[in-house]
């Protein structure tokens, strides 16, 4: 069975991976929870260290496809889950 993940492109440039978490009221807005572990690691915000989940660029939100390339990098596939539905 694959893993399911995500990652995203925080404004600072940081890959952030983990759960993808879409927030009712931001509907345009797409958020990476990581595990606990990276958290301090993830964030771009020194002000607000704790914060979880984390926002990223929708434009950059991939899934994990479960396969890997010839040098062992995981292969994400290019989604936009958070775009707005008419």
């Amino acid at each position: 069975m694959n893993e399911i993940k995500f990652r995203g492109k925080t404004k600072c440039g940081k890959w952030i991976y983990g759960d993808l978490i879409r927030l009712p009221k931001n509907i345009n807005m797409c958020h990476i929870e990581p595990p606990s572990a990276e958290m301090n690691t993830a964030i771009c915000d020194i002000s607000n260290p704790m914060r979880s989940p984390v926002y990223v660029l929708p434009e950059t939100v991939g899934q994990f496809t479960g396969r890997k390339d010839k040098n062992g990098k995981e292969v994400y596939k290019n989604i936009n889950p958070c775009k707005k539905k008419d």
